[in-house]
């Protein structure tokens, strides 16, 4: 079971994180409405709304059944994205990365659950930077569109969609990608990516990446 939540102010106890996120779960009696199909049917639970106290929903949503955690923060999304919901919905993901992996860590269950981070990521020094605050993993959505050659206009949802073909439906734009050759290019971004990464893991005496999780000692803030 997946638990997805994007993290932002809105007061619940411990208690309400487990009834919310169960709640969510087992949406209607029968378990038959739309809602339950969407997430329940796919074996995905996802909690689409957020909490100050992020770490105690976080916790409930493990006694709720769930091993993955998605945490969406802030300065994430594509063009298709509100303008309000990018910049003002959501705290950043470097407030609440390490505020729920210490709290699973005192909580005794870090290890049970795999910590997911999305929001704002752009380079693998970010990748780098949420594993040091906490997380095991990243979900990655508009580097991937810069490599295969979104100049960042948002017209995605806009007329026919962006006039490059990435992310519209209209036939004739979405003949000018070819598939093969945005292919390699998210590929040679990956590879690049790894690189980078192992680097930055040498130069810190490390060997596995695994190593870096949680390792926030080793960030300096620059102004």
């Amino acid at each position: 079971m997946v638990a997805h939540f994007t993290p932002q102010s809105y007061g619940a106890s411990f208690e309400d994180a487990i009834y919310t996120v169960d709640g969510i779960y087992t949406y209607g009696d029968d378990g038959e409405s739309r809602y339950a199909r969407l997430y329940f049917n796919d074996g995905v639970l996802r909690q689409v709304f957020g909490f100050t106290d992020i770490d105690m929903v976080a916790v409930g949503s493990y006694y709720a059944g769930a091993h993955i955690i998605h945490l969406d923060g802030a300065y994430g999304g594509t063009g298709a994205a509100p303008e309000i919901s990018k910049k003002n919905i959501a705290m950043p993901i470097e407030y609440a990365l390490p505020k729920v992996h210490r709290f699973l860590e005192a909580e005794g269950i870090r290890n049970e659950i795999t910590l997911i981070a999305s929001g704002g990521l752009r380079t693998a020094f970010d990748v780098a930077k949420a594993i040091a605050l906490g997380a095991d993993g990243v979900v990655l959505g508009t580097a991937e569109l810069v490599a295969i050659g979104c100049i960042r206009i948002a017209q995605c949802e806009k007329g026919l969609g962006c006039p490059f073909g990435i992310t519209t439906t209209d036939p004739e734009h979405a003949a000018k990608i070819d598939a093969d050759v945005g292919y390699q290019k998210i590929v040679n971004m990956y590879n690049g990516w790894l690189w980078q990464i192992a680097g930055i893991l040498e130069m810190l005496g490390m060997k596995s990446i695994s190593e870096l999780r949680g390792r926030s000692d080793l960030l300096v803030y620059l102004t």
